[in-house]
């Protein structure tokens, strides 16, 4: 359709695009030189359009900028960018697009300011790299993570790294993906994985970690781990991202260390500061065999009384972290009694204390009766001592009064007062010796005996001591096995346990004599794991006190009253009894009677044997004796009684005059005797120097206690010739006559 007007010139066109046009337009001509610029190229450029024009165009491009006039010219065209630096300092990013000859001698470059659209691309490039390196990071952390990571979406594995493939024990990652992991969960433990995939119902809250159980792929071998679990998004759909930790060796470890604690044999007992307070969490097994109502959960100050302490020090231990013990009694439901308790106190952590609880009653019970029996061997040092003195006085008193009654006749008035001095000494003597069993110095001729038979052949004795009041019962075990022990001893124990029984009952009663084999563990009695006969000694009189029974066997200490007993008799019974290798307890309570229980050791089969004893038919003889004695009132004592007896005597204070008569002599010496305990060289040291130059020579020893020299423990050794002091006339000829017959056959019907 054509217009009611006439149609603008193309000139006309041009001018108005040209000056109307948002981008920057420039007109050159063939020079280069600009001829034209709109309004947008001036204020592009940031220069007024009068002062463009003239102006090479290749001003408007920096130096070092690639697009040159020239190749313009030549090319015809050109596209391209540059940096634009304006007069006011501010620079532009441009793009330009240059036609040459538009119309012939005019060029026309259209130019556009693309600062803010290139800033743009420049910062999303960066954005996305920054992204980029982001995702890779985070690639490689979870790739490299030793913490298996899945990611499930719909009840399949979408994203497993290479710590869940080693511990499901798959050689990739990859050949997890697609699979459930429903396949490597034990069967009861599959419905709860399942619940935990799709946070379900009966999931615990998200993120939570829980304990699961899986079986490797590879060889079967159970593993145990801690699973956290928490709803993502993942590839623009629900998934489930689980994060778990290995824990089976730790799992391990911690069975071991719990198998460890229930392990200890002393009751332990975990304690942990709580909202509530202190409150018990665990306990091992030995404190679990304790009978009582404690059990984790159980708070210190409800379950323990205020007066008891142990809330208190459980309190201080986590104050203080201080490591402390406490002893206390306490009373077990049931019967048994009181027993005493050793606490130990220690801080494990800052809100844990660790209570070890040791049952100390029979340790009490064996450090009590260690020190009571320190107490004993002070005391029989001291009488042992005392003992040994006496007895050499009571070797003269005796021997001089037995002298002075071979002379006088039956008549003589002052025979009677020699006799009373005779019987004292012979008390004394008595006295003598129980101080000596007491204090264990005594020496024993032990030999395998049956107590039943020692038992039998005492019992009329012990009826008679006894009186008709009390009735005696003998209970003989069967096949009662054999001790090895001194008859005589034994005799003195079973008599001495009768007397304190017959003493505790003045209105009369009953004692049992029981004996049968038993068999003992080691524990609070000091002996040793083996066969025992016991000998128990029960009364129905009027019992003891606790006090009375830990001082009943201290040497003097007696209940009864004055001029009625020494508090010899019990200490007698201690002291002969474990010299023996046995131990004596025991038990009684007031009004409730008592009971002596004696544990002596069964014989062995290689138990020795006493030879048969010999009696000399004759006292005295006429060989030569050297004697050798410290003591002068003994030495001359004895050579007195020798002498007399027709022999010839050699005497000797000490080893050393011994050893010079002994060089001197030139004839047969036939018997040395030699006192064990001399200064500066004893008995046996004497015999044993002697019996170098004379090695056919007999010895025999005197002694009022034991010494290692020649017995062993107070038990006199096989072979050894041995006479107790103190020395009285008839045993001294005696014995000396029996050890140098002892060299020869004996005489017929000797």
């Amino acid at each position: 359709m054509e217009s009611d007007g006439p149609r603008p010139s193309q000139a006309t066109l041009f001018r108005a695009v040209f000056d109307g046009a948002l981008d920057a337009m420039l007109l050159a001509d063939d020079h280069g030189v600009l001829v034209d610029a709109n309004d947008a190229a001036s204020e592009l450029l940031g220069v007024e359009r009068a002062l463009l024009l003239g102006r090479p165009a290749q001003s408007l491009v920096p130096s070092d900028s690639l697009v040159r006039w020239d190749d313009f010219r030549v090319a015809g065209a050109m596209r391209g960018e540059f940096t634009l630096a304006r007069p006011d300092g501010a620079a532009r990013e441009v793009e330009f697009s240059a036609t040459a000859d538009i119309v012939p001698g005019l060029h026309l470059a259209v130019l556009r300011d693309v600062t803010a659209r290139n800033l743009a691309r420049r910062d999303e490039r960066r954005a996305t790299a920054a992204l980029r390196d982001s995702e890779e990071r985070y690639r490689v952390l979870v790739d490299h993570s030793p913490e298996p990571m899945l990611v499930h979406v719909d009840g399949r594995i979408a994203f497993a790294n290479a710590a869940a493939a080693r511990v499901i024990g798959l050689p990739d990652p990859a050949a997890l993906v697609g699979r459930s992991i429903l396949e490597f969960a034990l069967p009861e433990t599959r419905e709860a994985i399942a619940e935990r995939m799709t946070l379900g119902p009966a999931a615990e809250a998200p993120g939570r970690t829980v304990t699961q159980r899986f079986v490797r792929a590879d060889d079967g071998r159970e593993v145990t781990c801690e699973v956290a679990t928490n709803m993502v998004v993942y590839g623009g759909r629900p998934a489930a991202l689980t994060v778990a930790r290995d824990v089976t060796e730790a799992t391990v470890a911690r069975r071991r260390v719990q198998a460890q604690f229930n392990g200890v044999p002393v009751p332990t007992y975990v304690w942990q500061r709580s909202p509530r307070g202190l409150e018990l969490i665990d306990l091992n097994d030995a404190a679990k065999k304790i009978p009582s109502r404690i059990a984790p959960g159980v708070l210190a100050r409800e379950y323990y009384p205020d007066e008891s302490g142990v809330a208190q020090d459980l309190e201080r231990c986590l104050a203080t972290s201080e490591t402390f013990q406490r002893e206390f009694a306490y009373a077990p439901p049931g019967p048994g009694g009181e027993r005493r308790m050793l606490v130990t106190y220690a801080s494990g952590a800052p809100d844990l204390v660790l209570a070890h609880a040791e049952d100390v009653t029979e340790r009490r019970a064996l450090e009590e009766r260690f020190r009571q029996t320190q107490k004993m061997e002070a005391v029989g040092r001291l009488a042992g001592g005392v003992a040994h003195d006496f007895n050499n006085l009571l070797s003269v008193i005796l021997s001089y009064s037995s002298f002075l009654l071979d002379d006088l006749g039956p008549a003589d008035p002052m025979r009677d007062d020699l006799e009373q001095v005779q019987r004292a000494g012979e008390r004394a003597v008595e006295l003598t010796r129980q101080l000596l069993a007491f204090s264990r110095q005594q020496i024993l001729q032990p030999k395998r005996i049956n107590l039943n038979v020692v038992l039998d052949g005492v019992q009329r004795m012990l009826r008679r001591v006894l009186g008709e009041d009390i009735e005696l019962t003998l209970r003989s075990g069967r096949d009662l096995g054999e001790v090895f022990a001194d008859p005589g001893q034994v005799e003195q124990v079973l008599m001495n346990l009768v007397v304190n029984a017959r003493d505790a009952m003045p209105g009369g009663g009953r004692v049992v004599i029981e004996t049968r084999n038993v068999a003992l563990d080691a524990g609070g009695s000091g002996l040793a794991a083996g066969d025992y006969v016991r000998v128990s000694v029960t009364d129905t009189g009027v019992g003891m006190d606790e006090a009375t029974r830990g001082r009943v066997f201290e040497p003097f200490f007696t209940t009864k009253g004055v001029g009625k007993g020494t508090g010899l008799g019990l200490a007698t019974v201690f002291g002969i009894v474990n010299q023996s290798g046995g131990d004596v307890a025991v038990e009684s309570e007031p009004g409730r009677g008592t009971t002596f229980r004696i544990h002596l050791p069964r014989a062995s089969d290689a138990a020795r044997v006493a030879p048969p004893s010999y009696r000399p038919a004759a006292l005295g003889g006429h060989e030569t004796l050297l004697l050798v004695e410290d003591e002068d009132t003994v030495r001359v004592l004895a050579r007195t009684i020798l002498q007399r007896g027709g022999y010839r005597v050699l005497e000797a204070h000490d080893g050393a005059e011994a050893l010079r008569l002994s060089g001197q002599f030139a004839g047969a010496i036939d018997l040395l005797i030699t006192d064990v305990v001399m200064p500066r060289m004893s008995g046996r040291q004497v015999a044993e120097r002697l019996l170098v130059a004379r090695p056919d020579l007999t010895v025999l020893y005197m002694s009022g206690y034991t010494d290692d020299a020649v017995v062993r423990h107070g038990v006199l050794e096989q072979g050894v010739a041995f006479l107790p002091k103190p020395i009285t006339p008839e045993p001294l000829l005696r014995k000396v006559r029996e050890v140098l017959d002892a060299r020869r056959p004996p005489p017929a019907g000797g």
